[in-house]
């Protein structure tokens, strides 16, 4: 028989004229048509149990069961509701109708630090530690009382820095009754502002009167000495001095170069020293000077000049000589008693009372 290969049911030969094989020819016929099924045999054992399947609908409630016994009181709360507010015990804390004030918030305290304390420690711009606001016409934004005998009602502080302020008051009212700070006395002797130190007005300054008080040269640890202000209806500038005439009876005051920028309407007063000469202003002030005759040589002259402001501010902040009250404060006055008059027709006493009363 030749060289033959099977591969499962598949036969292939040597081809002696061609070395190598044929291809394979699978030896099995056609499949024939099924055979009758056998009998059945014995069932298997059980397989493992399946998944649980999804929890069914829930069940009708059943019977509430009966109450059981109360238990204990437990311990009392410091926090009490009361008849619009409620109140805290342990710290004297009340919010709503205060036990021991009508204000809606009373905090206090018995020991050195601060009853209320706001910080803002953020950096970088103008952010509030503590704010107060009032809607009503006459409300107060903030208000504290002082009850010691040298107790301050507002303290303030401004550490060390470029431009710190200690206390800060503004308006935007173009009302002449508007203030940014307002201080009243109500006795004679007490101070509504006191100032210990240098003081900077950028405004008008009005005032009743005014003085300069220092320690009396001659007794300085038992008196005062006081001077009053030189006043003028105008906003006038006074300069003088003493000069001597040469030989010739001429004398030329030379003023600051600044003199003629600042002032205008010169008036003179002269007075010679010594002698009986008279004097005159031969040549007014002209590129800040002005000569002076006398009809004698070497005659010493007392002179004074005074001009009218007439800078930037002084002509666009005159001073009116007179001027009418607004109709809302006729009837009263700044200084009642210098007309014997009751302090309630003081200007800003009503004004004063309506504010007091709608905070008590």
């Amino acid at each position: 028989m030749p060289q033959h290969q099977w591969q499962g049911t598949s036969l292939r030969f040597q081809i002696p004229e061609n070395p190598g094989w044929g291809p394979f020819t699978d030896l099995r016929g056609p499949i024939g048509p099924p055979g009758p099924q056998g009998i059945q045999g014995i069932q298997g054992p059980p397989g493992p149990q399946g998944a649980t399947g999804p929890q069914g609908a829930t069940g009708a409630q059943g019977a509430t069961g009966a109450q059981g016994a109360t238990g204990p009181a437990g311990p009392a709360s410091p926090w009490q509701i009361q008849s619009g507010g409620i109140s805290y015990s342990g710290e004297n804390v009340a919010i709503g109708q205060a036990p021991v004030s009508s204000a809606r918030l009373v905090v206090t305290t018995s020991n050195t630090s601060a009853a209320i304390s706001g910080i803002n420690s953020r950096n970088g711009g103008a952010y509030v530690g503590v704010e107060g606001s009032a809607s009503a016409t006459d409300g107060y934004g903030g208000h504290f009382t002082a009850l010691g005998d040298s107790g301050t009602g507002v303290y303030g502080t401004a550490n060390t820095g470029s431009a710190p302020w200690g206390v800060y008051g503004r308006t935007s009212s173009g009302n002449s009754n508007a203030h940014a700070i307002h201080g009243t006395a109500t006795s004679g002797s007490a101070y509504a502002g006191y100032f210990n130190g240098r003081v900077n007005v950028t405004g008008t300054l009005s005032k009743g009167g005014g003085s300069f008080k220092i320690d009396h040269p001659l007794d300085p640890e038992n008196k005062y000495l006081l001077h009053s202000f030189v006043e003028s209806p105008d906003m006038m500038n006074i300069y003088n001095g003493n000069i001597v005439t040469d030989s010739n009876g001429s004398a030329t005051v030379t003023l600051p170069d600044w003199f003629g920028a600042l002032n205008r309407d010169f008036r003179y007063q002269l007075t010679p020293i010594g002698s009986f000469s008279r004097a005159m202003v031969s040549q007014e002030v002209n590129g800040n000077r002005f000569v002076i005759r006398t009809e004698q040589p070497n005659v010493k002259v007392s002179w004074q000049v005074t001009g009218i402001r007439r800078d930037a501010f002084a002509n666009a902040n005159r001073i009116p000589v007179e001027e009418e009250k607004p109709i809302e404060l006729r009837g009263t006055y700044l200084h009642p008693q210098a007309f014997g008059k009751p302090g309630e027709l003081m200007e800003s006493f009503l004004e004063e009372e309506i504010r007091e009363a709608a905070i008590e």
